[in-house]
């Protein structure tokens, strides 16, 4: 099939240009627009969220942008060095990518797999008509590219994944015909190259390439009249493990031996039929699953009872199968090989191929074997088929664009800063919990008689009441919200704290008489006129009707201290007897009590201190037995 696009898709499709020509535009992911949403997001949790305070969120929003500029910096230098890869090997390659239709829809391209095929005898494969130096071919189920020369394999992979958005090439096909190797060790070299070149463009995919083997080998003498050869092969979507699951490939050759050895009539030539494909359904899902069988369809004529050479065909390809296990795939399997081995996923073998001689690798060695010696036989007529039957269980993978996959990468990006948003805020709300039990206990803690370090924890307990007061009115921050906010439930405990407080009582009121002015020295009478000085306390107790009394008095240190309580106690109640008269109220609201000299409120060594040590003083106290009752 000539590199010509079907018909239904043609109009789709942008006309033909070459990557050379072509713009190299990073693989099709946005980075930076993803990049600088990512800082977007970065930025507005720095402004939005905590710390808070303005030089840290400055610095760290200056940091974000050096990183985003860093990032975007980073990344164009990594694509210019990814272009002028791809520019050198486009222009070494010069024509190999001239067929790619670069205009092909993305869906389209991501759809049909691209294949790099690599190995022998290229030119019989895509010499097509009109397309004698043909490079790539679409069709037979896949875009195939050829690649003559194995170092450019891993830079035209980047391309062809630059084509593609993004996506890497579906597989590798290693064309192999014996008959064009004078030597196994010739062959062997061949194919050590080949497997570092798949193991330089999987490395620098970052994804490990399935690989694929053709074996293109005349079998038997069948000519062009006897229609168009067929494949035999496996084909795995899981990497293959068994080398014996080729014994089914044995088993079908010798099978369909059996069932055209055993049609009884010659039938008269009719026009060759397509034959429907024999494909087992695979079982990709374990990694035991036994891989396809996979047999091309091909038109065949009816065969007679004497014809032998489907025979043959099956005891020279068990032949050509063992030779294939033991020299091509213990090659590129072999651990000793510095590269990575071959992640083989099918081989195939045909009944096609250049001419045979018995120097051939594979014809000597199985002369040496089977003592068998094929006659020589002559080269099949180009184009070659290609193993478009290899490709029936190709893994899956996921079809998505670069577009699609940034938009994924944003949804996750959003989503992460929306989980760290919430993280942060009930964080925050944690710590507020936290700040106002601490408050809340220190404020219960402080005993009543220090109410100044109580009306401290007070103010503090009223300024979050306030402060969550604001949020109810005005909204809540963002740093505090997102279903977190736990502020509304802590206004009930504050205001039951705040509203248990109480004001210490204020000391009763007292009024304090120099004796000297009511009493001459070491006499408990009242002096004349002395009265006047008492008028104060007077009026102090009628505008305290609810208040008792008490009466003390007190004397310096001079005398006898047993006569200075003697005299206190006389002195007292000369002023009770007084206020009780002039105010004409119950003897039983009054007090009295003598402190001698044992009270003193200044030093007693000196006259101004003795002077103010001698004195009555005049209380006015809660009256309990009313408040009680009693």
């Amino acid at each position: 099939m000539t590199a010509k696009i079907a018909p239904q898709i043609a109009p789709e499709i942008a006309p033909l240009r070459t990557l050379k020509r072509a713009p190299l535009v990073g693989f099709g992911y946005p980075f930076h627009l993803v990049t600088r949403f990512a800082t977007m997001l970065a930025m507005a949790y720095v402004f939005v969220l905590p710390p808070g305070r303005p030089g840290l969120t400055y610095s760290l929003a200056a940091a974000l942008v050096l990183i985003e500029l860093v990032a975007i910096v980073a990344r164009t230098w990594q694509l210019s060095r990814v272009r002028a890869r791809s520019r050198a090997v486009i222009a070494a390659l010069g024509s190999t990518t001239a067929d790619l239709p670069l205009g092909l829809p993305f869906d389209l391209r991501a759809r049909m797999p691209v294949v790099m095929v690599i190995g022998d005898a290229l030119a019989n494969l895509f010499n097509r008509e009109g397309h004698e130096n043909g490079l790539a071919q679409i069709g037979d189920g896949a875009i195939w590219l050829r690649v003559d020369r194995l170092q450019d394999l891993p830079s035209l992979a980047i391309a062809i994944r630059q084509w593609r958005d993004g996506r890497a090439p579906d597989a590798v096909v290693l064309s192999i015909a014996p008959a064009l190797h004078a030597t196994e060790d010739a062959l062997k070299q061949q194919l050590s190259r080949a497997r570092q070149a798949v193991s330089d463009a999987s490395r620098m995919l970052g994804e490990r390439l399935p690989g694929y083997i053709a074996m293109y080998q005349r079998l038997t003498a069948i000519g062009a009249s006897h229609g168009a050869p067929s494949w035999y092969g496996v084909s795995s979507a899981t990497r293959l493990q068994n080398a014996l699951r080729f014994e089914a490939v044995i088993r079908a050759a010798e099978t369909k031996a059996s069932a055209t050895g055993a049609q009884a009539q010659p039938q008269p030539a009719e026009p060759p039929q397509a034959e429907p494909q024999q494909i087992e359904p695979p079982q990709a899902q374990s990694p035991q699953a036994e891989p396809q069988q996979v047999e091309s369809p091909q038109a065949k004529p009816q065969q007679t009872l004497s014809n032998p050479i489907p025979a043959a065909r099956a005891a020279r390809l068990a032949s050509l199968i063992d030779w294939t296990d033991r020299v091509v795939i213990s090659a590129l399997a072999d651990r000793r090989h510095p590269a990575a081995p071959w992640a083989l996923y099918g081989a195939g073998w045909i009944d096609c191929g250049p001419a045979s001689h018995p120097d051939a690798p594979w014809m000597r060695d199985m002369a040496v074997r089977t003592h068998v010696h094929p006659a020589p036989l002559p080269a099949s007529s180009s184009p070659w088929p290609l193993p478009q039957p290899l490709l029936e269980a190709l893994p899956k993978r996921p079809r998505t664009s670069p577009s699609h996959a940034a938009l994924l990468h944003a949804f996750a990006l959003l989503a992460v800063a929306i989980a760290l948003a919430m993280s942060s805020a009930a964080l925050q709300n944690q710590r507020i919990v936290a700040r106002i039990g601490a408050e809340l206990g220190r404020f219960e803690a402080i005993p009543a008689t220090h109410d100044n370090a109580r009306r401290d924890a007070l103010q503090t307990l009223i300024a979050e009441r306030d402060q969550f007061d604001r949020y109810a009115r005005m909204g809540v921050p963002l740093s505090l919200s997102f279903g977190m906010y736990r502020g509304a439930a802590l206004i009930p405990v504050l205001e039951n704290a705040i509203a248990s407080y109480q004001a210490p009582l204020s000391p009763p009121p007292v009024v304090t008489l120099d004796s000297m002015s009511l009493f001459d020295s070491g006499q408990s009478a009242l002096k004349a006129g002395s009265t006047r000085a008492i008028v104060a306390a007077l009026d102090l107790i009628k505008a305290h009707p609810d208040k008792r009394i008490l009466v003390a008095g007190y004397t310096d240190n001079v005398g006898n201290p047993d006569s200075n309580q003697r005299l206190s106690v006389a002195r007292a109640s000369a002023v009770r007897d007084w206020l009780i008269d002039a105010s004409g109220l119950s003897a039983t609201r009054f007090a009295i009590q003598g402190y001698g000299e044992t009270r003193p409120l200044a030093n007693n060594g000196t006259n101004a201190g003795r002077a103010r040590n001698r004195r009555v003083e005049i209380t006015l106290v809660p009256d309990t037995s009313a408040a009680t009752g009693t």
